[in-house]
């Protein structure tokens, strides 16, 4: 049997611009979870910049502390490990904080965005498990959940007025529903919406 042929990095042109100390791939063993992987690298580059946006940088020490807070936040909420939180917020510093929170407090992150104009999705959307569902025995509980998401975008036309305010209402009624129907659980679910 002949070997596998490797991809030509040629669908990964990013890679030329990495640094050469930056690794094009990385152990996928060396960490359990996301959120172990941002926790040891906030930990590593403690007091370098992580993000910035709008002339505001945090440090990943910053990151660190927090989305430990709003990870700390909610799980006061009587959130459970896999509970889903939808994220879509625009580009924002906020972003990769709440991401962040959400899967080290061992919850789910759905993410979504939307043409400005259209009101197309034009990606999402995703649900980022911390390893609440395996694929092989409850994965299909997610790809449902994006189908519950994209029913009721489907169901608001996009020229209907408050259409955000209203897409972001029902996806957090419809995806508690959803939920509690299937795993008995009444997760929080705290959706922002991204409109490109």
């Amino acid at each position: 049997m002949a070997a596998a042929k490797k991809k030509p990095d040629i669908d990964r042109i990013w890679l030329k611009s990495y640094p050469e100390s930056v690794p094009a791939e990385i152990e996928p063993l060396q960490f359990s979870s996301v959120a172990e992987l941002l926790t040891s690298s906030c930990q590593r580059f403690a007091d370098r910049p992580a993000y910035t946006c709008m002339g505001k940088t945090l440090s990943y020490r910053e990151v660190e502390g927090l989305s430990g807070d709003f990870a700390a936040w909610l799980q006061s909420r009587n959130l459970s490990k896999g509970d889903r939180v939808a994220m879509m917020v625009p580009n924002v510093l906020q972003y990769p904080v709440a991401v962040a929170g959400i899967l080290r407090a061992g919850l789910v992150v759905v993410n979504m965005a939307f043409d400005e104009e259209t009101g197309i999705i034009v990606y999402g959307p995703e649900i980022v498990s911390r390893g609440f569902v395996f694929e092989t025995e409850t994965g299909h509980l997610l790809r449902d959940a994006e189908c519950v998401i994209l029913e009721v975008v489907e169901d608001l036309p996009p020229e209907t007025k408050n259409r955000v305010d209203q897409i972001r209402k029902k996806v957090q009624t419809a995806l508690r529903q959803y939920f509690y129907y299937t795993i008995k659980r009444r997760p929080m679910i705290l959706p922002f919406l991204l409109e490109v």
